[in-house]
């Protein structure tokens, strides 16, 4: 009904969006905090310290890779500014990879998983499917939309479009990157999820399969990392 401001089924805008997609960027607005009128999305330094100061970790020659699980909410939030990833499971795990060794080194990040002594290996996820996750849990446990922005206000929808490409830009961001450099340090996210929240990791193990020297094209051993 013309007027109403009621949000019916999802109807074809003249530039080929649904309001369907705009209320799901709308949903993303409850995720982030109250530290301003729209929620800004902020992009957090993370704190990362040399390699030696994570018990877990393993070497193999000039190579070292440590991770710091963040299984709970207050850790998660130290790194990516918004909410809810600890409800639905998610856990990221920063790796942090010495290679002090004159070749440039391959992770493949789609091969790690986490072995879980209760529910076994768990494939590692693209930082878009997690930010995807989120945003399907909002949608199915969101309420009434207003007082928010409605669809059909321009103004309001692009600033959380723009929210919505930050959050993923950072998830992306900070993510394990596939290439590190020879006598240098890199970091990066992994992301799994488990089947019921943990605060506590003890007794996993990361396992990293896929380490390659670039110039000789021979792979490490595999790195099994347990999770202290």
């Amino acid at each position: 009904m013309k007027g109403s401001g009621a949000i019916g089924m999802p109807h074809r805008r003249p530039d080929g969006r649904t309001a369907l997609r705009q209320v799901s960027f709308l949903c993303l607005w409850c995720l982030l905090p109250a530290g301003s009128a729209w929620g800004a999305y902020k992009n957090l330094a993370v704190k990362v310290g040399p390699v030696e100061d994570y018990p877990s970790r393993q070497s193999q020659g000039p190579v070292t890779i440590a991770a710091d699980p963040c299984p709970s909410e207050a850790r998660i939030r130290t790194a990516f500014d918004i909410k809810g990833l600890s409800k639905l499971g998610l856990v990221p795990i920063n790796l942090i990879i010495s290679n002090q060794g004159s070749d440039a080194l391959s992770v493949d990040g789609a091969s790690i998983t986490l072995l879980d002594p209760e529910y076994g290996s768990l494939q590692a996820l693209p930082p878009k499917a997690v930010v995807d996750m989120v945003l399907r849990q909002a949608r199915r446990r969101r309420g009434p939309l207003n007082p928010l922005p409605l669809p059909g206000s321009r103004i309001g929808a692009s600033r959380l479009e723009k929210q919505a490409f930050e959050i993923e830009a950072d998830f992306i961001r900070k993510s394990l990157k596939r290439r590190i450099r020879p006598r240098a340090t890199a970091w990066g996210f992994v992301f799994f999820q488990l089947p019921t929240r943990k605060s506590r990791l003890n007794g996993c193990k990361i396992i990293i399969p896929d380490v390659e020297n670039n110039r000789t094209k021979q792979k490490l051993l595999y790195f099994d990392i347990e999770l202290k």
